[in-house]
């Protein structure tokens, strides 16, 4: 009988789960929401959530000055949902949930065809917002493509609901055909490889020639958008004759592929292939899904709707092709989306089915509305589409790579002059350094042994003169004289042997030459994953030595141009030191003072960040800008009406001393890993005064005893712009805080102290911090332990 129960149950939970426990569909139903639209009851699906203060639950939230729900994000759910149905078309949970998204773009469809985006949370339409008012555009494209995707599935299931679909894309197809320019809608080939993926849905359950004359016009301007930059070759640029790419929105290849094989045009696969062999696959390896390039790269942050069109383009090259590398690529590329990216975190939760918004250089992002919720979804419902061995492959992590370097040049060292920096609150593009006669710029960078080419991306419409540049005995210049924003090649450099190598760029003559980036890209890049025991190369380029991770044979899994995918059984070793954690910060700290009951900790010689500026210099500092020179800062002059005529700063009558405030020094800690050895003594509380940036944090801090034992607790600071969340009690509040460029703003933040207890009969020998570094530690504080003394007498007896 018992058995008998859980069978039942069981059968019972697999509809929840859908068609595999990797397809979380939980938080999606928590974005759903009815909206009274004209008197009709709707269902969409909110764009923002965010966590609570508290991080304990998610909050809806309305986009300000657009809407609560919109076409655009109901149209990728409805996406989804046609394609979950390819999967179990009988789900009757999924057909509802298509109709509701069908029926909300249906309800934003004015009598021309053309399409409203958003509606606010009481119903009423947007008509006027840029983002929101009809324009023949982006979410006109997009509810096209989700009503022709599901007009295949209502076409021999709801005969009527198909005749309505039907007349509702024929409405949305005479606005866009409209909106073409030299075959492109609005001039952008992004925007038309959304076009072109509806056309190819329409032609495919109607036959209708006029699609097929339409299909043919756009993917053929789409192909002439065919552009070549630095290293980045055969991608399509947003519009002709322009160097411009962006992620988000950038199906051109899935569009060639799928209309390729709806048409029966093998020139339009092609064109796809070319760019997923030198374009996709050169960038999914080495910079991973980049915001954007013009000419500057962009590279944060990385979001999930640049990096599912990348999965969704590789699925339909497989199904044009029936070419397995393309399945082991899609595959590759949505394991992105499970943890195998930079930060190694899961940009989609499987417990609870978030699909995150996008990893920032240092953090992620935890903010999960519809867009990034779908294309989570998407990317890994395309890929369960395929054979199921190719799913395998979501398990790679990456444990060894050889890519590309983009130096800021904001960020690198002018020798013994003084960096003239524009726009500094930010990188990459935005901010830049300008140099003006005899100045220069340095990097010290580890290469190894191999081919490079060097790429300058700068802005000389005010030089007149000549860039110089050396590395490893290469050199050479270029003249620069009133030239626009451009990516330049300087040199090609081999590199004999592994090492260190400074790189040098200098200007000499009138005026003056702002540089971006440097970008330093070897010929060959790779990348080494793990797949439980076995090893998979990702390689770009020429062939690579990979006998330091295996010992036994390597199969060619997948060569085709320049892209080589091999498999191997992975040395043990090698995985054991991509486990251990690197370039650990050990350092003594020293006691800074002691009373009967306190003993004050010097961890200065820690410090790793600057996060106080002064009236008199507001804009030195950052406190939490990870990407520039210049962020925001908590106001020293605050900080000081909260100190004791001591200098000190008391809570709860413990003391705490913060270094670093007298100017432009490093005042707390980052935390990156830290492990502070201790001067010996026992102590029954610890204190830690500090706060987190970008959200409020929670993670493990080790404790080490004398006696080899070890303890790990839960550290937990809140953000410094919210009060307490996590438990902590408010050390200073400040009513104010200086922006990166030095203005103030009137932003209440916060510094706090938290509290953890200790083993008090134990010697503490050292405090292992974890890799955090939104998290920051100002000051450390001990209560000496009464047993320990007792014990100390005794032990002297």
């Amino acid at each position: 009988m018992r058995k008998r129960c859980v069978i039942i149950l069981l059968l019972l939970f697999i509809p929840i789960l859908g068609v595999t426990r990797m397809i979380n569909l939980s938080h999606l139903d928590f974005l759903r929401t009815s909206f009274d639209i004209d008197g009709k009851m709707c269902y969409g699906w909110y764009v923002y959530s965010k966590p609570s203060p508290d991080n304990l639950k998610y909050i809806k939230v309305e986009a300000n000055g657009e809407g609560a729900s919109c076409v655009d994000d109901v149209a990728r759910v409805a996406i989804l949902y046609s394609m979950l149905l390819k999967l179990e078309p009988e789900n009757a949970t999924y057909i509802t949930r298509l109709k509701e998204a069908l029926n909300f773009i249906l309800s934003l469809q004015d009598e021309d065809g053309d399409l409203y985006n958003f509606v606010s949370k009481d119903g009423k339409i947007n008509r006027f917002g840029v983002t929101s008012r009809k324009s023949g555009g982006w979410w006109a494209a997009r509810g096209f493509w989700a009503i022709t995707e599901a007009m295949r599935f209502f076409k021999t299931k709801d005969e009527d609901y198909y005749s309505k679909l039907k007349k509702s894309s024929y409405s949305l197809y005479n606005v866009l055909k409209s909106n073409l320019r030299h075959g492109l809608l609005h001039g952008y080939s992004d925007m038309s490889s959304i076009f072109l993926l509806g056309l190819s849905n329409l032609y495919s359950v109607t036959g209708d020639e006029d699609i097929s004359s339409t299909a043919s016009m756009v993917a053929n301007a789409i192909i002439r958008c065919r552009s070549t930059i630095g290293p980045f070759s055969d991608y399509f640029s947003t519009k002709p004759d322009e160097g411009e790419w962006h992620g988000w929105g950038s199906r051109q290849m899935q569009a060639l592929a799928v209309a390729g094989r709806v048409f029966k045009q093998p020139e339009w696969i092609r064109a796809a292939e070319r760019c997923a062999l030198n374009f996709t696959s050169f960038l999914i390896l080495g910079f991973g899904p980049i915001y954007s390039f013009n000419p500057s790269v962009i590279s944060y942050p990385k979001i999930a709707y640049a990096m599912e069109p990348i999965v969704s383009g590789y699925t339909e090259l497989y199904r044009a092709t029936n070419d397995k590398g393309y399945a082991i690529l899609a595959a590759m590329a949505a394991s992105w989306f499970l943890g195998n990216n930079e930060l190694k975190e899961p940009m989609y939760d499987l417990k609870t089915g978030r699909g995150y918004d996008g990893l920032e250089k240092d953090y992620m992002n935890k903010d999960s509305g519809a867009e990034s919720t779908v294309c989570s979804l998407i990317a890994l419902a395309d890929v369960l589409e395929l054979p199921k061995e190719y799913s395998n492959y979501l398990k790679l992590r990456s444990i060894e790579a050889f890519i590309p370097r983009v130096l800021e040049a904001e960020l690198m060292n002018p020798g013994l002059g003084e960096l003239n920096v524009e726009g500094a609150g930010s990188a990459g593009g935005k901010a830049m350094a300008s140099l003006s006669d005899d100045e220069l710029l340095k990097q010290k960078l580890a290469l190894k042994k191999g081919g490079y080419s060097v790429y300058c991306i700068f802005d000389g419409s005010r030089a007149d003169g000549h860039l110089y540049y050396l590395l490893h005995h290469n050199k050479g210049n270029i003249e620069v004289r009133n030239e626009k924003k451009r990516m330049v090649k300087l040199l090609n450099v081999s590199i004999d042997k592994d090492g260190k190598y400074t790189f040098v760029i200098k200007y000499r003559g009138r005026g003056e030459i702002s540089i971006d980036q440097v970008l330093v890209v070897p010929n060959t890049i790779w990348r080494i994953f793990r797949m439980d025991k076995t090893g998979i190369a990702f390689i770009y380029g020429n062939d690579v030595d990979l006998s330091a991770f295996t010992s036994g044979n390597i199969e060619t899994l997948w060569k085709r141009n320049k892209v080589t995918i091999k498999r191997f059984i992975l040395n043990p070793k090698v995985v054991e030191q991509a486990k251990e954690r690197k370039g650990i910060v050990m350092k003594r700290a020293e006691t800074l003072g002691e009373t009967k009951d306190f003993s004050i900790l010097d961890i200065s010689s820690f410090f790793n960040n600057d996060g106080i500026a002064s009236f008199k210099h507001p804009r030195y500092g950052n406190f939490d800008n990870h990407s520039g020179i210049y962020g925001a800062t908590y106001p020293l002059e605050e900080l000081q009406n909260c100190m004791n005529e001591n200098g000190s700063l008391e809570v709860d009558n413990i003391p705490f001393i913060l270094k670093g405030l007298e100017g432009h020094m490093k005042n707390n800690i980052a935390l990156q890993g830290e492990k502070i050895c201790l001067p010996k003594g026992r102590y029954s509380y610890i204190y830690f005064l500090g706060s987190s940036e970008h959200g409020s944090f929670k993670v493990p801090v080790t404790f080490e005893y004398s006696d080899g034992s070890k303890q790990t607790d839960d550290l937990g600071f809140s953000d410094w712009c919210q009060g307490p969340q996590l438990g902590e009690k408010i050390a200073c509040k400040m009513p104010y805080r200086y922006d990166s460029n030095g203005s103030r703003q009137s932003i209440t933040c916060y510094l706090f102290t938290q509290t953890l207890k200790l083993a008090s009969k134990k010697e503490l020998i050292t405090i292992l911090l974890p890799r955090k570094n939104t998290m920051h530690i100002f000051a450390i504080t001990l209560r000496k332990s009464t047993e320990g003394k007792r014990l100390h007498i005794e032990e002297n007896k």
